[in-house]
């Protein structure tokens, strides 16, 4: 009753995800060139630049060389995917730590001035891993941090 179509739609969105298992597929032509798929990724001045059947797809700051893959980084703790089969983007490792603890832990208002980002936990490592997360992707420095006394005296 439908149930193979969300089978299909099901494997086809999440196994994306899924590395390639060649361990061929991310050629390195020279120090400063890979291949991959129809795509080249070049070393420039400006960073690395990707470039799909001749044409200038973007030029982004640090390349890292996964298995099956490259991930490009981009602004604000996204990276771009680029595999034999195409490029999408995807969050990094820190993005997803802000959002799992919005989600979990936290909050975010808007007032007419700013947005306020709450992340609400009394586990010392949890909160570090957070602050770190806020430092990698969006730059803040020194948060404003609120401690609640009657929680940590406890």
């Amino acid at each position: 009753m439908g149930g193979g179509l969300k089978r299909e739609a099901y494997g086809q969105r999440f196994s994306l995800a899924e590395p390639i298992k060649e361990s061929n597929c991310v050629e390195r032509v020279t120090e400063d060139v890979l291949k991959i798929g129809s795509y080249t990724i070049q070393k420039t001045q400006q960073g690395w630049q990707l470039i799909k059947n001749g044409e200038n797809v973007g030029t982004y700051p640090k390349a890292i060389i996964k298995e099956g893959r490259v991930l490009l980084t981009m602004s604000k703790g996204m990276l771009l995917e680029v595999t034999p089969q195409g490029h999408r983007e995807v969050l990094s490792i820190h993005k997803a730590r802000l959002i799992a603890g919005v989600c979990g832990d936290g909050s975010i208002t808007m007032s007419s001035k700013h947005y306020e980002l709450k992340f609400i936990n009394t586990d010392h490592e949890l909160l570090e891993m957070y602050l770190e997360a806020l430092r990698k992707v969006y730059g803040v420095n020194q948060p404003y941090i609120a401690i609640d006394h009657r929680k940590h005296n406890q």
